[in-house]
């Protein structure tokens, strides 16, 4: 039987995470030198109060969680587990699960593990997670799998992002090649996607946040282009009045694209701590 692991980063939606063959495993959020498993002990809330006085950080799972998630699914009779992870180069949690999996694989050696770097975040990560448990919940092979997971990661799915600031990004070294600093003067934002080398980069950018929503959705629009949307993805952070009007307009432009699925929903805390409030985001899955 396959199993499916998922890092918290990702922003797997809850129905997901309540199948039997799918683990989650939490980074942590630290907010004045106590840490907090994602998603598990604290909330976007809390997180964005706390930003308001002090500076939160984020950390790796414990390496006694992901182990305790293998063993899990072993117990079970699991004997080939995927594990969908976050970008390599923005976080250390790839390297932790292949770590832990060569362990794993130690003690048992008719185990086999995959650990795969989705080159996206949050809910671009999370249309990935979930098209591997619909591949799961079909029959499909492991090998039938690995081979499609290729395609998904490099050309089948894509994100982009505008957020109100660059300063959590700037704070948290994570900026890769996107620069705002004279743009931040001028209120110019720019539209951010992950290019392959898996570090944030610009693909546009307008004065504003309505016109930058505007770019990013044709942006978006030309990703697209001829080609059949199987999942759409938008997502927000945060709880102010007009994040919510952005996500609102976002979703009116996008409905009819008409997706085989929508996913909506809040980022991570620990995505939260790196791009702050008020972003606004849209990712695809094309068929």
């Amino acid at each position: 039987m396959i199993g499916l692991i998922c890092d918290s980063a990702t922003d797997t939606p809850t129905e997901i995470l309540k199948k039997d063959f799918v683990k989650m495993v939490p980074l942590k959020v630290i907010i004045n030198g106590k840490e907090y498993k994602d998603g598990l002990e604290i909330t976007q809330k809390e997180v964005i109060e706390a930003m308001e006085h002090s500076t939160p950080q984020t950390s790796l799972p414990s390496r006694e969680d992901i182990f305790d998630a293998y063993k899990s699914l072993i117990e079970r009779g699991y004997n080939e587990i995927f594990v969908i992870t976050v970008p390599e180069k923005l976080s250390g949690t790839f390297g932790l699960f292949y770590s832990t999996a060569n362990e794993i694989k130690k003690i048992h050696p008719n185990i086999t593990i995959e650990v795969v770097d989705s080159n996206s975040g949050s809910l671009g990560a999370a249309m990935i997670v979930s098209k591997v448990a619909e591949y799961i919940e079909e029959g499909k092979s492991f090998d039938y799998i690995r081979e499609q997971l290729d395609s998904l990661i490099n050309g089948k799915s894509k994100v982009f992002f505008v957020v109100p600031t660059l300063k959590y990004l700037k704070a948290g070294g994570r900026i890769g090649k996107v620069s705002g600093t004279l743009g931040e003067i001028l209120n110019v934002k720019p539209i951010i996607s992950i290019n392959e080398e898996e570090e944030f980069h610009e693909v546009g950018r307008a004065r504003g946040m309505n016109k930058a929503i505007d770019k990013m959705i044709d942006s978006f629009l030309q990703w697209v282009g001829e080609k059949k949307l199987e999942f759409l993805a938008v997502a927000k952070s945060g709880e102010k009045r007009e994040t919510q009007h952005y996500f609102d307009y976002i979703m009116s432009k996008l409905e009819h694209l008409n997706p085989k699925k929508i996913f909506t929903g809040e980022i991570s805390s620990v995505a939260l701590v790196h791009l702050g409030d008020g972003l606004v985001g849209v990712g695809g899955l094309l068929k």
